[in-house]
This record gives structure tokens, C-alpha cells and sequence, in this order.
């Protein structure tokens, strides 16, 4: 007997389960992002100071935020790219013209993406 559908349902529904952590981890990851930056705001510069010190305190702060702040992007832009890689996947697993449905939606291959509906 071939196992070849059944082979193929159990990778269509793996990649859909994997596309929708990843859509989780994205949402996840860019709250995370928008509560540090509204919790840690940047340095304000300052418009005059009465000494070099005070420059290099802001200069070390700013440095210190901004190093900070391009790891959150970078965890952003990776969980973005997980998508990404997941909506190919499916985009490729997906019947031409014929619906997919599993856990209440129906995947519908549309050219190079696809769009997902509640069914029922």
C-alpha cells in the first residue's frame, strides 16, 4: 500500500502547525519588543553639559540601549524569517486549486501564498 497521501497530510499539517507558532512567536516576540521600548525609553541627548563626563555618561547609556535594543530586533527579524520559510513551506505543500482544511480553517493556495478561512 502507498503512503504517499498519508505522508503528505502529516506534512501539510506539521508545516500548519509550525506556520501558526511561528505566528504566535512573531506576535510574542514584537510585544515583548513594544513593552521593553515603552519601559526603557532611550536616553535623551543632552542639549549643553558642564562637563566631558557627562557627555560620556550619555554616549555609554546610548551605546548600552541601542545594543539592547538590536537584539530585540534581531529576534524579531529571525522569528519573521521562521514565518517567512513556514508560508513557503505550506504555499509549496498545498493543493493547486483545492482547499486544505484542518483544525477549523480551510488553507486555499492562492499562486505564491496562500489565505486561511474559519470553515463552518
Amino acid at each position: 500500500m502507498d503512503n504517499g497521501p498519508e505522508q503528505r497530510d502529516e506534512e501539510i499539517r506539521a508545516t500548519i502547525d509550525e506556520l501558526n507558532e511561528a505566528h504566535e512567536n512573531v506576535r510574542r516576540v514584537r510585544e515583548e519588543g513594544e513593552r521593553w521600548q515603552q519601559e526603557n525609553p532611550p536616553p535623551k541627548q543632552p542639549r549643553s553639559v558642564k562637563s566631558m563626563a557627562e557627555i560620556e555618561r550619555f554616549e555609554h547609556s546610548n551605546n548600552a540601549w541601542n545594543k539592547l535594543y538590536r537584539e530585540r530586533r534581531e529576534r524579531l527579524e529571525k522569528a519573521q524569517a521562521r514565518l517567512h520559510a513556514a508560508q513557503e513551506k505550506l504555499v509549496s505543500l498545498l493543493p493547486e486549486q483545492i482547499g486544505y482544511e484542518y483544525k477549523g480553517k480551510r488553507y486555499q493556495r492562492e499562486g505564491g501564498s496562500y489565505r486561511a478561512d474559519r470553515v463552518g
